[in-house]
């Protein structure tokens, strides 16, 4: 009971943060980095697929753990993407 206490209560507060900006950049951060913390992830990140170019896509927002390697990094290195 108290593990979904406090779930709902990380939840909700992902939710007021997300709410405080109307930047769909900042709201996307925003949620990766809420979202990272509240699972205790490595990483967490947004992909945007694009059903005009046969769903490939991009990274638009990731948040890592310090120590890892960014996937949205490493795509702007490489030159790749999916």
């Amino acid at each position: 009971m108290q593990t979904q206490l406090e779930q709902h209560q990380a939840l909700a507060s992902v939710i007021m943060r997300i709410r405080e900006s109307l930047d769909l950049n900042t709201i996307f951060q925003t949620t990766v980095t809420q979202v990272r913390q509240l699972l205790k992830a490595d990483r967490v990140a947004v992909f945007q697929f694009d059903p005009k170019k046969d769903w490939e896509g991009e990274f638009i927002s990731e948040d890592v753990v310090p120590g890892w390697t960014s996937a949205m990094a490493a795509l702007e290195v490489t030159g790749t993407g999916y």
